[in-house]
């Protein structure tokens, strides 16, 4: 077993709409990178875990994962795709992270990719909508944005929190977007702004949320045995937590509070060994898709 995991090298495109570029040019692109930010051979790497919502429906390619390690010209090793929605690719970074704690491999690709601007917008609708209990949900016409919508209204209410502040947030993405060469949209945004802009579901408006993008991120992940041999400065994983809800809104305690979270971030708490007051930068995921 590895007592400590390191991230040795990362490699990320430009997101927005690659219309020339298939997801394993993304791909390669960003690991191409990562593997010479790591200072390592690509036939160094034991394993490749990659996280990709729903592909089979957003470009009818199913079996992602062997298909991008050969594309890189690494067939023949394990190669796995992961899906959790908006958090696939953080669930392709944690199965590469046990991978190697289990001391299974010394040395793994975590990878997240999409290509999602070439469907329609109906299409795209229907395929975010799969993220919700398709029968129960989906099926009697509720949407992502939907599903978020009802849990900011819930929110509103119980807590009072305003429109005005939910567009900070919009707000405060865009201001660091601006130093982001490699962000979709790098342009700064008034609390007005957003709050004038189009209604996607009540009261979520359309720059309250995510646009569709394509593009790739990439980790590269090793064990104690091989980070040590690297003289620089290397990223050490303190921890890594996963959860789940009730997946349906109607079956949760309060669609007020997102509980799998609260698991999840204690989960990484306890085995970083630190409290929330020690933690310097916070950064939150959170996507309602318009369209």
């Amino acid at each position: 077993m590895s007592d400590e995991v390191f991230v040795i090298g990362v490699g990320i495109t430009k997101f927005g709409e690659h219309w020339n570029k298939q997801p394993r040019d993304l791909f390669a692109e960003a690991a191409l990178e990562a593997v010479k930010e790591a200072g390592i051979e690509l036939r160094e790497i034991e394993a490749l875990f990659v996280g990709s919502m729903s592909p089979g429906q957003w470009i009818e390619q199913e079996n992602l994962a062997p298909l991008l390690a050969s594309h890189l010209g690494l067939q023949g090793i394990p190669a796995i795709r992961v899906e959790g929605g908006d958090a696939s690719s953080a669930l392709a970074f944690y199965e590469a992270y046990t991978a190697i704690k289990a001391g299974e491999y010394d040395l793994v690709l975590a990878a997240g990719v999409e290509k999602t601007t070439d469907a329609s917008p109906e299409e795209s609708v229907h395929h975010t909508s799969s993220s919700l209990d398709r029968e129960f949900e989906a099926f009697m016409g509720n949407t992502l944005a939907g599903a978020y919508a009802m849990m900011a209204r819930a929110h509103m209410m119980k807590y009072g929190t305003t429109r005005e502040q939910l567009a900070l947030v919009a707000v405060k993405n865009h201001e660091h977007a601006m130093n982001n060469p490699k962000a979709q949209f790098r342009r700064k945004i008034s609390v007005e702004s957003v709050i004038k802009s189009p209604i996607v579901a009540e009261p979520l408006r359309m720059l309250d949320g995510a646009p569709l993008s394509d593009g790739s991120a990439v980790a590269i992940l090793a064990s104690r045995r091989v980070a040590k041999e690297m003289k620089r400065d290397l990223i050490r994983v303190l921890g890594v937590g996963i959860a789940t809800d009730q997946m349906a809104l109607h079956d949760r305690v309060d669609i007020s509070f997102l509980s799998s979270t609260k698991r999840a971030s204690s989960i990484a708490y306890r085995k970083a060994g630190v409290s929330p007051k020690e933690v310097n930068v916070a950064e939150l995921h959170l996507s309602l898709i318009h369209i």
